[in-house]
Formats: C-alpha cells, sequence, structure tokens
C-alpha cells in the first residue's frame, strides 16, 4: 500500500477563512480485507462510520489504484465506488461526520 498526501492551504487573499485540504498524489491496494479498508477510510474521511447492517465481512477483499492526483473528497467518492463495484457495498454519507453502509439490494450481499 502506497499513500502520498500533501497538505495545501486556501489563498492567503482570504485569511479569515483559511481552510485545509489533503490531496493524495498515490494510493495502491493490491488486496486488503475490507473491515482494514474501512479503517484506512475512516482516518481518511474522518468520519464515523457505521456498518451494522452488514453482518460480518471478513474474508471480502479490496482492490484499489489511484495514480491521479486527487482531494480528500474525490478520494472518498472513489473509495466509495470501489466498495460499489467490488462487494456491493452502498455508502450513505448523512453529513460530513457520518456514513451508513449496507449492501446494495436489501441487505442481501453480493
Amino acid at each position: 500500500m502506497a499513500l502520498c498526501l500533501r497538505k495545501l492551504t486556501q489563498p492567503q487573499s482570504r485569511p479569515k477563512m483559511q481552510t485545509l485540504s489533503y490531496t493524495t498524489d498515490s494510493v495502491n491496494f493490491t488486496g486488503i480485507e475490507l473491515p482494514h479498508f474501512l479503517e484506512f477510510y475512516a482516518a481518511i474521511s474522518k468520519a464515523q462510520l457505521d456498518t451494522n447492517q452488514l453482518g460480518e465481512v471478513r474474508g471480502r477483499y479490496i482492490a484499489f489504484r489511484n495514480t491521479n492526483e486527487v482531494t480528500r473528497s474525490e478520494l472518498i467518492r472513489l473509495f466509495d465506488q470501489a466498495l460499489s463495484d467490488q462487494v456491493g457495498i452502498v455508502a450513505t454519507h448523512l453529513d460530513a461526520e457520518h456514513v451508513v453502509f449496507k449492501f446494495r439490494s436489501s441487505g442481501a450481499e453480493k
């Protein structure tokens, strides 16, 4: 796994509204077990993850590769897409700090 984050700040013309964003140059998981992927997801998103509707997820793996520079929010969107495409999990972002995960169709696993 490789991850490179760079901290960027808003231009100095807005000193009162200084916000930080992160970009990533590269993320590569050649096969990471889903619980570990979700731990990484939580660290990057800084959100509380609700996985109660998933049940047991051990033995499921995610492969992910991104070599383009993306923002943190874009990376989270790409993670959501990988979860949906590879293991049939839908992420619902209730707000910036809460994400609920469930299987795509009525709790049935892919």
